[in-house]
């Protein structure tokens, strides 16, 4: 049981690799009660809690699905999103999701994703995809960069990122920490400034885009992260890297986020029933 700060009216806590298994009755579910065509569950037997969870998503007048960090750091995530999609379709209701930090929503909005161009652009086609953070450690690359990111204790795959690191030829870490795990793999370490002592911007949790300044300055020598990728980039002569100051990045990201129409400034969850599936 968890002491929950919000009416519950249906709580079924299961393991993790029971996720798949339980969301496809509750699929079922939804689509007997409908009416619908379930050929395509037919080895799945519904009932009790899973049968009771459709109910309440199918009675309730107001509803949303909300995934959390428990199914997207999940072995079988695309198909946990693919059932949850499909439910909510079914409930004709929003599918969200509680991010792990405001780097996680603003990386996908601007194209930080294996699926996206650098016009941030689907690709549609999957041969043409980059890796996945975890995809790049099933593979024997030669060289990986991390950016304020330890791997030893910031990664869910610990072994197997440790495994690959010590086949790599080349690791760089930009970071304004020099931890053991840094230390013991990096080839290169780039120190780097801390959040504080830097302006910048984020998506919070309710879609609005907000700006912050830096509060303390940086020791002498030490740059943003957004200045040291500014300067290899004009070493490197990329095309891109024509930025004068953090303002000019700033404004950019503001009017293509606008534009996009991510923005979503309403806060009103009024007595919307939470079905929560984490």
């Amino acid at each position: 049981k968890f002491n929950f700060p919000f009416f519950v009216q249906s709580n079924l806590v299961i393991n993790s690799n029971e996720f798949v298994l339980s969301l496809a009755k509750i699929l079922k579910s939804i689509l007997n009660l409908k009416g619908l065509d379930t050929s395509c569950f037919k080895d799945f037997v519904v009932g009790g809690e899973e049968l009771a969870t459709a109910k309440i998503l199918l009675n309730s007048e107001r509803k949303e699905l909300i995934l959390g960090e428990a199914v997207l750091a999940h072995k079988d995530f695309s198909l946990i999103y693919k059932l949850c999609f499909n439910i909510a379709d079914l409930l004709e209701t929003k599918l969200s999701f509680l991010l792990p930090g405001s780097n996680f929503l603003g990386g996908w909005v601007f194209g930080c994703i294996p699926s996206k161009t650098k016009d941030l652009q689907f690709l549609s086609n999957e041969r043409e995809y980059g890796y996945s953070a975890y995809e790049m450690f099933q593979h024997n690359l030669s060289t990986y960069i991390f950016v304020n990111t330890d791997p030893t204790i910031d990664l869910l795959y610990d072994k197997l990122v440790m495994s690959k690191l010590k086949c790599a030829s080349t690791i760089i870490s930009f970071t304004p920490y020099f931890t053991k795990g840094i230390e013991d793999y990096s080839t290169v370490v780039v120190p780097t400034t801390v959040s504080y002592e830097s302006g910048g911007s984020f998506i919070n949790c309710i879609g609005l885009f907000q700006e912050f300044k830096k509060t303390i300055s940086a020791p002498d020598g030490v740059l943003p992260l957004w200045k040291i990728f500014l300067t290899l980039g004009a070493i490197l002569k990329m095309s891109d890297f024509f930025y004068t100051s953090l303002d000019d990045i700033t404004e950019e990201c503001k009017t293509f986020f606008l534009k996009q129409g991510h923005c979503d400034t309403s806060t009103d969850v009024g007595d919307l029933q939470f079905q929560l599936i984490v």
